[in-house]
Parts: structure tokens; C-alpha cells; sequence
């Protein structure tokens, strides 16, 4: 059997993602480095936090993005 990892990606804004992907790549995906950029916590606990900026570190290019059109 499979091991399987749980994503849990942060809920962001996109003014909050535009920042961040200044940032991205980084080198170590360790979540420490989105965090001093954003400034803020994102969740109450600091590890649940880093943890889930290394989550975004790890697979925001496959990060939905979902935006209002007009067509």
C-alpha cells in the first residue's frame, strides 16, 4: 500500500499570493522565509502556520486560482 501525503495548502487572498510569489522558489521549503515575508500569522498555533506555508512552498504552481471574468 501507498503512502499518501495530506496537502493542506493556506486559504490566501490574491493580493496575499501576488506577495508571496515574489518570494518563490525558495531553497529550502521550509515555510520560514514565506512567513517573514507575509509580515503575519496565518493560523492560530506557529506550527500549523509554518506548516502550512511549507505546504504552499511545496505546490503552489499547482494552487488553483480562481478570478471574476468578463467576457
Amino acid at each position: 500500500m501507498e503512502d499518501f501525503d495530506k496537502i493542506e495548502v493556506p486559504t490566501l487572498s490574491i493580493k496575499e499570493r501576488l506577495h508571496l510569489e515574489k518570494y518563490l522558489p525558495t531553497t529550502k521549503k521550509t515555510g520560514r522565509s514565506l512567513s517573514r515575508a507575509l509580515g503575519y500569522k496565518i493560523d492560530d498555533t506557529s506550527n500549523k502556520h509554518i506548516e502550512q506555508l511549507k505546504q504552499y512552498e511545496e505546490f503552489y504552481q499547482y494552487y488553483p486560482y480562481f478570478a471574476r471574468v468578463l467576457i
